[in-house]
């Protein structure tokens, strides 16, 4: 009996990374939605080489995304999955599945709170925010000196909206920045702060219209879990 033989990401132009090791998922698709002053949300099609996957060994972990670019460098992508939904076997014994992942300040959109801050400024307020919800990779790089109010509040909103409402009282923006194993929230109050990622789509788009049309069936869907953390 000759047993099939696994497949493998090696020399590929794009792979996923995910806790579970290497080539236990295979990439089959990816979409990257990403923007200044707005989460990013990454959606992801998988094959996965094994028949026991559950929801939990994935939701709430980090996974990183990887294109080569064509000076022979990489361009990463890394975010929370959030979202899982099982599809319908494949080819050689995988199945499909589709993943939604979402940075770490997404999950401030997932705790609402009514609180009273005091002597604190707008900046303070984000890092006690953001380190409540264990999210240690954030640069605040701003030109302005930071207003400290006597008091300010929070009421009945969620820790993302009240973060996003002081950034836009006091002129901050904000965006993330990808590197192999993490991202980064970086907050500031002015456009030389910038940095756009580093992009290469013209090989990407040479190699897949190289493909020729790609049909796929609709998934019948059997799983969705969702990451709620808790309160």
């Amino acid at each position: 009996m000759t047993l099939p033989v696994p497949y493998t990401q090696a020399g590929r132009m794009m792979a996923v990374s995910t806790r579970l090791g290497p080539d236990v998922l295979l990439l089959d698709g990816l979409d990257v939605d990403e923007m200044v002053n707005g989460l990013f949300t990454i959606r992801a099609t998988v094959k996965a080489q094994r028949d026991d996957l559950a929801a939990a060994d994935l939701i709430g972990s980090a996974a990183d995304f990887a294109l080569r670019l064509k000076d022979g460098g990489m361009r990463w992508w890394n975010g929370l999955v959030t979202e899982l939904h099982e599809g319908p076997p494949t080819s050689r014994g995988t199945r499909s599945y589709a993943l939604t992942l979402r940075p770490k300040p997404w999950l401030l959109s997932q705790k609402s709170d009514c609180r009273i801050f005091q002597n604190t400024s707008s900046i303070d307020v984000i890092e006690t925010l953001c380190s409540e919800h264990g999210i240690t990779d954030l640069q605040v790089r701003i030109i302005g000196v930071p207003v400290t109010l006597d008091y300010s509040v929070q009421w009945n909103e969620t820790d993302l909206d009240d973060m996003l409402r002081r950034m836009q009282q006091d002129g901050y923006f904000f965006y993330h920045v990808h590197a192999e194993g993490r991202h980064t929230l970086f907050v500031t109050d002015h456009p030389s702060m910038y940095a756009p990622p580093a992009e290469d789509h013209d090989p990407l788009r040479a190699r897949l219209a190289r493909r020729g049309p790609h049909h796929r069936l609709a998934p019948l869907l059997r799983l969705h879990a969702r990451h709620v953390p808790r309160s």
